[in-house]
């Protein structure tokens, strides 16, 4: 329960014991990455590792959930 500030502490702070690594994990736009891939496919004459298709997939299953959520969980089909 976090009803006192002593319950926020002990919720915040997390004990272990043992090494840690923690890579740098570089900051970058998805959307950039994306961008380039396409263009570096265009140019080295191949398919690109997300097609249109894969796009269309993606966008499909979004709807899908926000549908499903609107109607508090209820099965929707994709086609």
């Amino acid at each position: 329960e976090l009803d006192s500030k002593e319950g926020i502490y002990n919720a915040l702070i997390q004990y272990r014991t043992g090494d840690m690594h923690s890579p740098k994990v570089n900051q970058v736009e998805a959307l950039t990455l994306a961008v380039k891939e396409f263009v570096d496919s265009i140019e080295e004459h191949r398919t690109p590792l997300t097609s249109g298709i894969d796009g269309l997939e993606v966008v499909k299953i979004l709807e899908a959930s926000d549908i499903s959520i609107k109607g508090k969980g209820k099965f929707i089909t994709i086609s």
